[in-house]
């Protein structure tokens, strides 16, 4: 009798051949999901998308393979998220319908068929994919993970809000100064190291905001960003840190990721705008972009 996991992969198999699907999209972190959907000899592409790194290396040889540096609790913004990922690296196109087979670590349990839109929601997630494509994948996964962690846990059981600010960090300088003398002056330290990460951990609790450039390496810590803030739109409550991350990505071509002291909400800035939100509690839930104003 075949396994649930057999059944699944079978049944998208046949689904995407009888729509003439432009590809099935496996969504899962476990290599025998997409190797069961080969066993069916598909007419169609097979994309395999998964957030470890250990498994996107074994699959990229020999399969299409999008690396998630971000990932949902929810099936609909898997699906839409992994999606925009292969629009944004031309695997498919709008208009285009796929079978999306999402799974856990140890089974597939669920098939989608998706069309690729124009909506709104997409092309949003595809300006926000494109943007996060020029900082290097394992930069953005630290930077989230970190961000994470200070958000659910602070410092020393205290709460901890701090910022960082990624690319164009030579304009990114020229608009701020330090606050204490910076830990990284004339260093080369990339935040990918884990010395470094924990380095970043502990200088987190200070005021100002870290600056790194695209490939990861940290620039400065306890840095005031000096950009006037009234022409960008955010929504009431929110401090001066906020207020400051999305005045310098106006002002530059940077990108910000904020940490909120009140409950560690984690906030991406792109333009004056934000452009995701994260929960630390619920771990690396992947919000759609949201136009302010």
């Amino acid at each position: 009798m075949p396994s649930i996991d057999d059944a699944i992969a079978k049944a998208a198999t046949q689904i995407a051949n009888e729509v003439n699907a432009k590809a099935i999209l496996v969504v899962s972190d476990n290599e025998r999901a997409y190797n069961l959907i080969q066993k069916y000899q598909p007419k169609t592409t097979v994309i395999a998308a998964t957030s470890k790194n250990e498994t996107f290396y074994k699959l990229s040889e020999k399969a299409q393979s999008i690396l998630l540096f971000l990932k949902s609790p929810f099936r609909v913004d898997q699906i839409v998220y992994a999606t925009a990922l292969a629009l944004s690296k031309g695997l498919v196109d709008i208009g285009d319908v796929i079978v999306g087979v999402l799974g856990e670590l140890r089974s597939s349990d669920s098939i989608f068929v998706y069309k690729v839109g124009g909506k709104p929601l997409d092309l949003n997630i595809c300006t926000f994919i494109q943007e996060m494509e020029k900082i290097k994948p394992e930069v953005l996964s630290t930077i989230f993970e970190l961000a994470i962690e200070i958000g659910r846990e602070g410092r020393e059981g205290k709460p901890v809000g701090t910022a960082f600010v990624i690319g164009d960090s030579e304009k990114v300088l020229k608009n701020s100064y330090q606050l204490i003398l910076n830990p990284f002056e004339g260093r080369t330290e990339y935040i990918t190291d884990q010395m470094v990460r924990g380095t970043v951990k502990e200088l987190s609790q200070l005021d100002g905001v870290f600056v790194l450039t695209r490939d990861g390496m940290v620039k400065a810590a306890g840095r005031y960003l000096d950009v006037d803030a009234a022409s960008v739109k955010i929504p009431k409550g929110f401090g001066g840190r906020h207020a400051a991350a999305a005045a310098i990505t106006k002002e530059t071509g940077a990108l910000a990721v904020t940490v909120s002291k009140s409950g560690g909400m984690i906030r991406v800035f792109k333009d004056g705008e934000i452009i995701m939100e994260i929960d630390p509690i619920a771990g690396m839930a992947f919000y759609t972009t949201r136009r302010i104003g």
